[in-house]
């Protein structure tokens, strides 16, 4: 992305990138197979690098 996008570059180094805070995610497991799972992220106020992230079977 980097090398076809200069405005993917300034907003990279900007750290204005930021992953969804709510979605499905499906995760392969070793023995269980396929698992999905809804998920939803929530960010302290006073600590933003502190993240808590809930994953739901689906």
């Amino acid at each position: 992305m980097r090398q076809g996008s200069p405005e993917f570059v300034k907003w990279w180094e900007a750290h204005e990138i930021r992953s969804t805070a709510s979605g499905l995610k499906t995760m392969s497991h070793p023995t269980l197979g396929v698992l999905h799972f809804e998920h939803t992220s929530f960010q302290a106020n006073d600590d933003p690098a502190l993240r808590l992230v809930i994953y739901t079977p689906v």
